[in-house]
């Protein structure tokens, strides 16, 4: 992916309410650009993650997307700090071919 234009909302959104947002990705190498990928954002539940072996109470945050062509879906997941929304943990799709990023925080900001 070479490009992508606008997440309308954060996802520490979803912890207020479900939300729907639309976005536009370029995959060039696939001769695609501006893909509309729609997506909903919702509360899982509370979990609690270890980073470097702290336990790190989180709230779990999916986000659900789609798209008509080329015809991809996929989950991106989200750990987030219930009072800041600070992203501790996040999974993300990043191409219609393959591809997950995993990012870690290790500490707040700071």
């Amino acid at each position: 992916m070479s490009g992508l234009t606008g997440r309308d909302k954060a996802p520490a959104a979803a912890i207020q309410a479900p939300f729907t947002s639309t976005r536009l990705e370029d995959f060039p190498e696939l001769g695609l650009y501006g893909v509309i990928v729609s997506c909903r954002a919702y509360v899982v539940g509370r979990q609690t993650i270890k980073i470097l072996g702290e336990a790190i109470p989180t709230v779990r945050v999916d986000e659900a997307c789609q798209n008509r062509k080329p015809g991809w879906s996929f989950v991106d997941t989200f750990w987030l700090d219930s009072d800041t929304g600070l992203v501790w943990r996040s999974l993300q799709h990043v191409h219609p071919k393959g591809g997950l990023v995993e990012t870690e925080i290790f500490r707040p900001p700071g």
